[in-house]
């Protein structure tokens, strides 16, 4: 009896015609373009959220409850996102530093009931954040890599983490945060508060577009590059093989 269940294949199952696969489905050349770009983990989106409380609270309440929410719901974020993503942990350092100077900005406006003094807490983040990147650049370590490759999980098998793109990357994201910081601390001079934060968003949203878009260019220009390395690999003969058949799989990916 147990030779028989152990048979592969029974008398009734080849009698049955095998079932055809289904052949593979074309893709448009539009689909295949945006099947390419990295998908951001939506995680991070939740970062819009104290945002929206704010401006929410403000309009339909007063400034303190305002900072409070939007505090509350940051902190909240910032837990969610740690659960959800454990591995995130560049991503969760600026996260923290971000929490952190919303924190304390927050008790500062809640004592003295300003609004304007707690999202100064905004260009603070901005040159913190820059001294970071620019730093990270000087020490050989441009942290764009890692940050980028949490963001995109997708990028990790397509892009090695020290690829000299990073850097180029990580010095324009650097100097852009510069310039927004001082923006944004002239913006706070001149507008009220409610106005700041309509503009600080709808300012930004353009400029982190349009820089998105310019950091996947590069991107997408590096894994050409290493797709292209591959042929030049194998024609010359040179490298071991380890690294051709890796970098035959990153091309492949």
């Amino acid at each position: 009896m147990e030779a028989l269940i152990a048979l592969p294949d029974s008398e009734s199952d080849r009698r049955q015609p095998p079932s055809a696969e289904p052949e593979p489905v074309e893709l448009p050349e539009w689909a295949r373009k945006l099947e390419s770009i990295p998908q951001i983990d939506p995680v991070v989106l939740l970062g819009f959220a104290p945002v929206a409380i704010y401006l929410l609270f403000d309009r339909f309440w007063d400034v303190r409850p305002a900072i409070a929410g939007a505090v509350i719901v940051a902190a909240i974020v910032f837990v969610v996102q740690r659960r959800l993503r454990p591995k995130a942990r560049v991503v969760f350092m600026i996260s923290m530093l971000g929490l952190g100077l919303m924190i304390a900005f927050g008790i500062a406006g809640l004592i003295w009931d300003d609004g304007n003094l707690f999202w100064t807490a905004d260009p603070v983040d901005d040159f913190a954040t820059a001294t970071i990147f620019l730093s990270s650049v000087v020490l050989g370590r441009p942290i764009v890599g890692p940050f980028a490759r949490e963001l995109f999980p997708d990028l990790a098998d397509r892009l090695p983490g020290e690829h000299r793109v990073w850097r180029t990357i990580t010095i324009v994201w650097g100097l852009k945060m510069l310039a927004t910081g001082v923006l944004r601390l002239w913006l706070l001079d001149e507008l009220d508060t409610g106005t700041y934060v309509w503009i600080r968003t709808l300012i930004a949203w353009p400029i982190n577009l349009a820089l998105f878009y310019w950091t996947l260019q590069r991107i997408r220009v590096a894994k050409a590059e290493i797709a292209l390395a591959r042929p030049r690999t194998d024609s010359d003969g040179s490298g071991d093989v380890g690294e051709v058949v890796a970098q035959a799989e990153v091309a492949e990916r």
